[in-house]
């Protein structure tokens, strides 16, 4: 507008208008400190959106739990997991003396 320039920061695919040519380390700053904003406020609008449609999901499966059983079900014992081949140090191995 006033006869400078225009920086254009394609992470936030926006534009500033700077006084030179090259952004000053003032100009950077300004920048950067935008970005963080800018990250912060997606961030927020991401964690909202995921969130709702947790809510929304949970509540779904409520309702269609509840309404096929007719009653809320409680959960089992816990599972036990075991693991099938573990190596047993043999007579013939390196830890045997």
């Amino acid at each position: 507008m006033g006869g400078g320039y225009t920086y254009y920061d394609f992470l936030q695919n926006r534009h500033f208008d700077i006084a030179g040519p090259n952004p000053t380390p003032k100009e950077l700053k300004h920048f950067d400190e935008e970005y963080a904003l800018y990250l912060a406020a997606q961030r927020r609008d991401g964690a909202g959106a995921i969130a709702q449609e947790q809510r929304q999901r949970v509540q779904a499966d409520f309702q269609n739990d509840q309404y096929s059983t007719g009653s809320i079900s409680l959960p089992g014992p816990p599972m036990v997991i075991t693991p099938t081949d573990v190596p047993i140090p043999g007579a013939g191995g390196p830890a045997v003396r």
